[in-house]
C-alpha cells in the first residue's frame, strides 16, 4: 500500500510521509577521539604523503586534509574514493588533519616523520552525529524505493510534480555519503508516471521499474 500523505527515510530503512518534500535521515555512531601515528619512508629525494578518508568502510569525498609543519601549511581535497596526497615534500615533521562540516575523525590527526621516502597509508575514519535533508520543490513528491550505492551513498526513485514533463514524472536522484544530491534525472511524458524501484547494476549504472500512462493511455508497467 502506498502511503500519500508524507514520507519518511532513513539510514535504517524506515518509512514515513512528508506533505511536499523527501526526508532522509541518517544516523551515524559517534566516533572521533584523538590519536596520533607516526610513518616514515627511506630513499632520496623529494617524497609524497598519501592516505584515504572512509565513513561506514566507504571513501568519503570533499574532505579537506591540512599538511602543516613549521611555518608551512597545504592543503587538499579527498577525491570521490576518499583519497588524498601531498607531493614534493621536503624532509621534517608533519601533522596532517581532516576536515569536514559535521563530521569527526579517528584519529583527529597524524604526526609523520618524512625522511626522503613516501609515507602511505595515512588513514582517517570518519563519523558524525547524522543528517536530515529534505528534497523537492513546490508541488507532491513521492518516494518508493531507496538504496545504498556501492559507493557509500544512496540512489533514490519515486515520483515528482514539481519537476519534468507532465503530471508526474519518474524522479531519480543520487546523495553521496553526506545527504548531497551529485545528480538528478526525470523520465516521463504528459501524463502520470512513478517508479516503484530501483538497482544498480553490475556496470554501475541503473536499472528502474515503474509504471507510466504518458505513452499508451492506460497505466502500464515501464
Amino acid at each position: 500500500m502506498i502511503l500519500r500523505n508524507s514520507f519518511f527515510l532513513s539510514f535504517l530503512r524506515s518509512f514515513l510521509w512528508v506533505p511536499f518534500y523527501f526526508l532522509v535521515f541518517s544516523l551515524w555512531g559517534c566516533g572521533g577521539g584523538g590519536g596520533s601515528e607516526s610513518g616514515s619512508g627511506s630513499g632520496g629525494g623529494l617524497s609524497f604523503i598519501s592516505g584515504r578518508i572512509t565513513s561506514g568502510g566507504s571513501g568519503l569525498a570533499g574532505v579537506t586534509v591540512t599538511l602543516t609543519g613549521g611555518t608551512s601549511s597545504l592543503s587538499t581535497s579527498t577525491d570521490a574514493a576518499g583519497n588524498y596526497q601531498f607531493s614534493n615534500l621536503v624532509p621534517g615533521p608533519l601533522v596532517i588533519t581532516p576536515s569536514k562540516a559535521g563530521c569527526t575523525f579517528d584519529p583527529s590527526s597524524r604526526t609523520v616523520m618524512v625522511m626522503g621516502g613516501n609515507i602511505m597509508g595515512q588513514d582517517f575514519s570518519a563519523s558524525g552525529p547524522g543528517w536530515a535533508k529534505t528534497y523537492g520543490g513546490s508541488n507532491y513528491e513521492g518516494a518508493h524505493c531507496i538504496r545504498q550505492t556501492s559507493d557509500g551513498g544512496f540512489i533514490m526513485a519515486g515520483e515528482t510534480y514539481s519537476f519534468g514533463a507532465g503530471n508526474s514524472d519518474i524522479w531519480v536522484f543520487k546523495l553521496d555519503v553526506m545527504g548531497d544530491i551529485q545528480w538528478q534525472k526525470t523520465y516521463g511524458g504528459s501524463g502520470y508516471d512513478l517508479a516503484r524501484s530501483i538497482q544498480q547494476t553490475s556496470d554501475g549504472g541503473y536499472i528502474v521499474a515503474g509504471e507510466a500512462s504518458s505513452f499508451a493511455g492506460d497505466t502500464e508497467t515501464w
